[in-house]
């Protein structure tokens, strides 16, 4: 009986042995392996989605026409053209009798600058270009010089405009201008 006894109490020290070296090291490798398998099965789900809305993209891209295309990339090119920048607005302004004087380019390195929150000090997606000039127009013709601007193909805000007499002319003003044009990086 009392061999019986010590021979139990063996068989109970090999199995927590047996349980401690063995089966937990076991359990938690293959614990760890599972979270693994689980976090590429997400990771290979996020690409399969990743996958079909590049593809849903790349069809609609190619749904576009090239007139479409050649019309997008005027409106927000991916370089700086500057001299095309002046002779665009420069042949807007001829159509109007407007010659444009005093022309001075600044282009932008794209940098967000002014504001010191960490989340804007990222550089940005694409770059500007600054034109300032000045011109004697007509107020209609101003007006009208405006509205080609503005329903140009180009991208272009208006940054700054002064305005003032010229002379005793009640009806000629001397314009002040300053527009923004963009481009993608």
């Amino acid at each position: 009986m009392f061999n019986r006894f010590i021979f139990q109490i063996f068989l109970i020290l090999i199995s927590i042995g047996l349980i401690v070296l063995y089966v937990n090291p076991t359990y938690k490798k293959i614990k760890d392996l599972n979270l693994e398998n689980s976090k590429y099965s997400t990771a290979l789900n996020t690409s399969k989605e990743l996958g079909a809305i590049r593809d849903q993209k790349v069809e609609i891209y190619n749904s576009f026409t090239s007139e479409d295309l050649e019309k997008l990339k005027k409106m927000l090119p991916d370089t700086v053209d500057n001299v095309r920048l002046v002779m665009d607005i420069n042949n807007l302004a001829l159509s109007h009798d407007i010659v444009i004087k005093d022309t001075e380019v600044h282009t932008s390195d794209g940098q967000n600058q002014g504001n010191s929150d960490a989340q804007f000090n990222d550089p940005l997606e694409y770059g500007f270009v600054t034109l300032d000039f000045s011109f004697t127009a007509s107020y209609d013709d101003f007006m009208a010089f405006i509205s080609d601007i503005k329903s140009s193909l180009r991208l272009v805000d208006i940054v700054s405009l002064g305005m003032s007499t010229v002379g005793d002319e009640e009806e000629v003003y001397k314009y002040n201008l300053s527009v923004r044009t963009y481009w993608l990086k």
